[in-house]
């Protein structure tokens, strides 16, 4: 299992079993794996994996499709969105706020938005700010990112710290490259019992209420 995806998934498909899921969107997917663990959790749903970049993945499920395309795009065309996870690329991508906006606009009434993003206050970040100095086009920390989501209209229902093992900027890692996902998810479980936890991801349930 891939570290820290899997948890990613693990926290997506613990919130989606919480109602009458039919719909999931996954934009922007990456490589698609937790895409592909969604579609393997919820057989009977219908899962789309939306990137800009040709990943060439190919599905293994029948209930499960990828689509090359732009995420601004691919919104402006849907009719109506169910569940969207938008997995730890907000910070990516051009326009976040037109497109958390876009997303509530085209979703229905109690729709949720599975959002995860990165800890700012965290080790893990900082290392990777240091590696990564250029990349991050959209910094916010957990209050301003609540203020965002409100204001676009959405309802927080849960906001949770996950994931408990700073990944960037490690030297053990590398001595450790040829298991590297075991060897983390070793870590995340010892990490997991620590009283001082700092997550270096917020986890956000959140959802357009009838009342929006």
């Amino acid at each position: 299992m891939k570290f820290p995806q899997s948890i990613f998934a693990e926290k997506i498909i613990a919130a989606l079993k919480k109602n009458d899921t039919k719909m999931v969107i996954d934009a922007p997917c990456g490589d698609g794996f937790v895409t592909m663990q969604v579609a393997k959790a919820f057989p009977e749903v219908k899962v789309i994996g939306v990137d800009i970049a040709d990943c060439n993945i190919k599905s293994v499920y029948e209930n499960l499709s990828f689509e090359q395309k732009d995420i601004h795009q691919f919104i402006e065309k849907l009719d109506i969105i169910e569940n969207f996870c938008l997995v730890n690329s907000l910070f990516l991508l051009p326009e976040p706020i037109e497109l958390l906006e876009n997303i509530f606009s085209k979703m229905k009434n109690n729709g949720k938005l599975l959002l995860i993003i990165p800890n700012i206050e965290s080790r893990n970040f900082k290392n990777y700010q240091k590696i990564e100095p250029k990349i991050n086009t959209f910094v916010v920390s957990n209050l301003e990112m609540k203020e965002v989501l409100k204001k676009v209209g959405f309802v927080i229902k849960q906001e949770e710290a996950i994931v408990f093992t700073t990944i960037f900027g490690r030297i053990d890692v590398k001595l450790f490259f040829f298991m590297r996902d075991k060897y983390l998810h070793f870590l995340e479980k010892k990490n997991q019992k620590q009283d001082k936890k700092v997550g270096a991801y917020w986890f956000f349930i959140c959802q357009k209420s009838l009342a929006s």
